[in-house]
């Protein structure tokens, strides 16, 4: 949907634009704009950088799974491998570095000074950035620094004191912008003859290395982090030149459409698989990792019951008990049951996210869900400040569903009321919906567990994981194991 804003925002650009020559946006400090010729040089530059990013991903991945294996658990159990690393890489960096001044200085002010436009050549002229007759060797040097940091980069970003990925990205892209338009800039200068430099007849600058490399970096932070609005934004934010948001946002959407044609995730999604976070991308898509034999058959209650559905094959009403027998393995809470000090006790023993609120163990209508946080926070608090309270009753049912729920003839008087703490409309779905549509509600609604009921009684409860192992188990190893689209290793032992 970003991608889409943001291509729809192109357009209503251009044509306003196409139109209305006049700048959409005046800046009173950076007069230089972009030219229509200019819009293959924009489009090769996005795809090159593009590929910078991709290259980049790769190769850290390919370094973290074959040299640096350790950066993917956690480092206290790799404490010397991962100092060795760091020193090893500190070293290694700064001597690469220190050779090439476009490395050696701080990457902020490279950026800033390869942003600066040269009204002449005295101005912004930081190592000859400016100098028509030094071009090529600052195209070399130039070049050189882009290859360094990608380099660098792949190689450290993932260790305890690595650089980021968004700075070291601008750079590399900065730096193939400037040398891109320095490269057009010299063309212009010693063929301004030719038709295609028209535009430029009556204007003493024509082409402005600058904005080449303001588009360099957008493109290749598109490409390794995915983003599209908000490296428009955050170059808009950097550089303050309004008047170049066309061309900006040209180049991040030709940058996103060859990322998303390489089927490369963005270096976030592969740590997060590393790291084992459950994360579904909205772009996957069901079929192309489960079969179609097992997917027209799923639904909630295999993915809730496991190996045990699996081998009973379809569910069935006939089913229920099993529905009823995993329903007693579950850690519930019921409304009008439990003491301060039980509920203690329990929230101990059983340190789950959150947990169902029921009428009854026995008629197993679900009241609504509360997390194990608020509850410990609001029961600890209690019994500090009333320590008698311990032995106190608690009751969970909020008065809005009070009519709808009568708990034999109880009333609260003398109750711990803890209603305020219940969430009395969690995401619920039939133990038979098919599992197509339970995957597409955790996609599109980005939900962390639903409760399945039967009947209108709870069954059980689904987990975003739940999800995950269900799709690695019965769906193609290939397509599963190589992991674009799904972030989550399974620990046997949880």
């Amino acid at each position: 949907s970003m991608a889409i804003s943001l291509f729809v925002a192109t357009c209503a650009a251009f044509f306003r634009q196409l139109f209305h020559p006049k700048q959409i946006f005046e800046s009173k400090h950076h007069n230089a704009h972009a030219h229509l010729f200019e819009i293959i040089p924009f489009v090769l530059l996005a795809c090159v950088c593009s590929g910078l990013g991709i290259l980049l991903v790769t190769l850290n991945r390919w370094v973290t799974e074959k040299v640096f294996r350790w950066r993917r658990y956690p480092v206290d159990s790799h404490y010397t491998a991962t100092m060795l690393e760091i020193g090893f890489l500190a070293f290694c960096s700064s001597f690469i570095q220190f050779w090439n001044p476009y490395t050696r200085a701080n990457p902020l002010v490279v950026l800033h000074h390869l942003f600066s436009e040269c009204a002449t050549e005295s101005e912004s002229n930081w190592h000859g950035l400016c100098h028509k007759s030094h071009a090529w060797e600052e195209m070399w040097m130039l070049g050189s620094a882009s290859a360094v940091t990608l380099l660098i980069t792949a190689v450290s970003f993932g260790c305890c004191l690595s650089g980021g990925i968004v700075t070291p990205s601008l750079t590399v892209g900065a730096c193939v912008g400037r040398c891109v338009g320095l490269l057009v800039q010299q063309l212009h200068y010693h063929h301004s003859h030719i038709r295609i430099f028209g535009e430029c007849e009556h204007t003493t600058r024509c082409v402005t290395p600058a904005l080449y490399a303001m588009l360099g970096a957008a493109a290749t932070v598109t490409s390794t982090t995915h983003t599209t609005l908000t490296s428009v934004v955050m170059m808009l934010e950097l550089t303050g030149q309004l008047h170049h948001t066309l061309p900006i946002m040209l180049v991040v959407l030709v940058a996103k459409l060859v990322t998303d044609s390489s089927r490369v995730p963005s270096i976030w999604n592969t740590y997060l698989r590393w790291w084992g976070y459950p994360y579904i991308d909205v772009r996957s898509d069901l079929t192309r990792l489960v079969p179609s034999n097992i997917l027209n058959h799923a639904t909630a209650g295999h993915v809730m019951l496991g190996d045990s559905a699996t081998s009973a094959g379809t569910l069935s009403w006939s089913h229920e008990h099993q529905l009823a027998q995993h329903f007693q393995s579950l850690c519930v809470l019921e409304v009008a049951h439990h003491t301060v000090q039980e509920l203690l006790e329990l929230c101990e023993q059983n340190p789950f996210a959150g947990y169902p609120i029921v009428t009854s163990k026995s008629d197993r209508c679900l009241i609504g869900y509360t997390t194990r946080m608020s509850l410990v926070s609001a029961l600890t608090e209690l019994v500090t400040t009333h320590p008698s309270k311990r032995s106190s009753k608690v009751h969970f049912q909020p008065a809005s569903i009070s009519a709808g729920y009568h708990i034999s003839d109880k009333t609260f008087d003398d109750w711990v009321d803890m209603s305020g703490l219940v969430d009395a409309t969690p995401m619920r779905v039939e133990w038979s919906m098919p599992f197509r549509r339970l995957f597409d509600v955790f996609k599109f609604l980005s939900l962390q567990h639903v409760m399945v009921i039967s009947h209108d009684k709870l069954c059980g409860i689904i987990k975003k994981k739940d999800i995950l192992r269900y799709v690695n188990e019965h769906g193609y190893d290939h397509l599963v194991h190589s992991a674009e689209m799904f972030s989550f290793h399974f620990d046997p032992s949880k």
